[in-house]
């Protein structure tokens, strides 16, 4: 009905209001999820119109296949780029957690005895006390959790002559100069190999 096809086309530009009058993130992804139900139901309304037109002129067999042969290909091209051009596109990886996976699989290496520290400086929205990217690493290492470290957990840099792992949500040197000056004498050196990101490095203390 009209009514029907007002509301689905006035649905898309209001539920993309959030996201259009943001200035943080933009284009955000959950604040423009609102569409979604809208644009599947105009795909839908799309199709049972194909259908019904053919219905007319082909005959009910006819528009069946051709309904059903449309909906399989759609399938098929969406599971395509899902799986195959997105999942395997490595700027994807980069954007997500592929670094903080990486640099908590080098943490996991280092030989027991190694005390395994995590400098929670993200910029993700709190989780637990933490930037939601410290999640990353406590799945990852779930066996072997490494210390989480914010603000106010400075003497806990303090190590002692104890062998350390640090890793860094983000690059941030002074962290690393601190680090220095909390353990003179000591050995601080950045890991360059194992696939580690240099926007979220690893460094070797002791």
């Amino acid at each position: 009905s009209r009514s029907l096809a007002a509301l689905l086309l006035a649905w898309v530009p209001v539920m993309l209001l959030p996201n259009l009058l943001s200035v943080d993130g933009v284009p955000h992804g959950l604040r423009s999820c609102g569409v979604l139900p809208a644009v599947a139901l105009l795909g839908g309304v799309a199709l049972d119109s194909l259908y019904n037109l053919m219905l007319q002129r082909s005959g009910q067999r006819l528009a069946a296949t051709t309904a059903a042969l449309a909906i399989v290909l759609i399938g098929c091209w969406t599971g395509y780029r899902y799986f195959v051009v997105w999942g395997n596109d490595p700027q994807v990886a980069g954007d997500h957690d592929a670094a903080f996976r990486q640099a908590a699989r080098v943490l996991l290496s280092s030989p027991a005895g190694t005390d395994l520290l995590l400098v929670a400086n993200g910029s993700g929205f709190p989780a637990y006390g933490h930037p939601v990217e410290a999640q990353v690493y406590l799945f990852e290492m779930r066996d072997r959790p490494p210390a989480l470290l914010g603000p106010k957990d400075t003497p806990r840099l303090v190590l002692d002559g104890r062998p350390a792992l640090v890793a860094f949500i983000q690059r941030d040197d002074r962290i690393v100069e601190l680090i220095r000056r909390l353990n003179p004498g000591a050995t601080v050196v950045e890991l360059r190999d194992g696939g580690v990101s240099p926007e979220s490095p690893v460094y070797r203390v002791n």
